[in-house]
Parts: structure tokens; C-alpha cells; sequence
């Protein structure tokens, strides 16, 4: 399963990117947005999260969310969208990130890239 992480009022730009990109490529791969964390690790196939980090909003901070994915999901798939590139603050973490995206100009490339690399 891909999830996308990010509050429920967020703008959706980059939720749709990867929708139409799973849409037109993979039609049998499921998207879901969450805005929390309820759900069960899938110890099959794991399941990837794309994890909003906008440090402009005070609310929401991806990289705790980051970190309670990691908890609950150790065998996940981490990318986070970000629009803050501290990546010693990313190493630091220690959440091994698959990747970090910029949020600012999302690159439809990269995304199916990344997705391409994970399906």
C-alpha cells in the first residue's frame, strides 16, 4: 500500500501527482491520504509512505510522524517531501529515509522514479 502523509487540509498537489502516475502506470496499486497514524504494518510487501514535512506549518511535523511510522512499521518505505533540505537533520534521525523529495517543485520524473523503484 503508498500512502501519503500529510494533514487533511493540506493543499493535494502532490497526493494527485502520484495518484495519476499510479493511475496511468501501476492501475492495481492502491493510494490512500492519512493524516494519522492508525493502520497495520503489511509484513508481505512493505507498504511506502510519502511523509509531507512543511516547516512552515506548526502543527504538523513529518519527522516525528516519520518516527512513529518507523515504530510501528520498521520495515516501511520512508520518503519524505520536504521543502527544508538540513539533510544532516535527516541522517540524524536515524529513520533511513529511501529518499528526500522537494516540495516546492515537485518533479513528476522523480516521483515515478521512486515509485518505479519500490513497485
Amino acid at each position: 500500500m503508498i500512502y501519503v502523509m500529510q494533514p487533511l487540509w493540506y493543499n493535494k498537489n502532490f497526493y494527485n501527482i502520484v495518484k495519476e502516475i499510479l493511475e496511468k502506470d501501476y492501475p492495481n496499486k492502491a493510494i490512500k491520504r492519512k493524516s494519522f497514524c492508525n493502520f497495520l504494518p503489511n509484513h508481505k510487501t512493505p507498504n511506502t509512505y510519502f511523509i509531507i514535512n512543511d516547516v512552515h506549518l506548526k502543527s504538523w511535523d513529518g519527522l516525528k510522524k516519520a518516527k512513529i511510522i518507523r515504530n510501528k512499521d520498521p520495515h516501511s518505505h520512508l520518503i519524505l517531501v520536504s521543502n527544508e533540505f538540513n539533510y544532516q537533520k535527516f541522517f540524524r534521525s536515524h529513520l533511513s529515509f529511501l529518499g528526500v523529495l522537494d516540495l516546492i517543485t515537485l518533479d513528476e520524473k522523480e516521483i515515478k522514479t521512486y515509485l518505479q523503484d519500490i513497485i
